[in-house]
């Protein structure tokens, strides 16, 4: 194998969604030896019917959309008890504050109304604007 001549047209494929990205090469970004050299890995890995090693990476557009990433992805190590009841502690001051939150709007709208009927029934209504906002 040799790849020696520039400038090239590289062209790959995307198998998961079909692109086709087409790139012209002015200059070789690695040796060729070295991209044949991967290329005989893969190959070896293959005829074994086992996947190569590779490391995670969640911010990776590849590892996210890889079919095989369950066999990439770390095991979670288990939560001490200190974090489970910090998670627990988390959790309930959740719940606790999405309730205020909702209780708290209920209360501001039911005020908004009462100061809205009485900045209507005003001569002037020089509070209706405000009360409205």
């Amino acid at each position: 194998m040799h790849a020696k001549k520039v400038p090239a047209l590289y062209i790959v494929k995307n198998r998961n969604n079909g692109y086709v990205d087409r790139s012209i090469l002015e200059e070789l970004p690695v040796p060729f030896k070295v991209v044949a050299s991967n290329i005989l890995i893969v190959e070896e890995f293959v005829q074994q019917g086992i996947l190569c090693d590779a490391e995670f990476d969640a911010e990776s557009a590849e590892c996210r959309w890889c079919k095989y990433k369950k066999n990439c992805i770390p095991d979670v190590k288990p939560n001490s008890p200190a974090q489970e009841i910090e998670l627990s502690e988390a959790a309930i001051n959740w719940r606790t504050g999405q309730t205020l939150v909702t209780n708290g709007k209920e209360l501001v709208d039911s005020a908004r109304d009462v100061f809205q009927n009485h900045a209507a029934g005003m001569p002037e209504h020089k509070f209706l604007y405000k009360v409205c906002q």
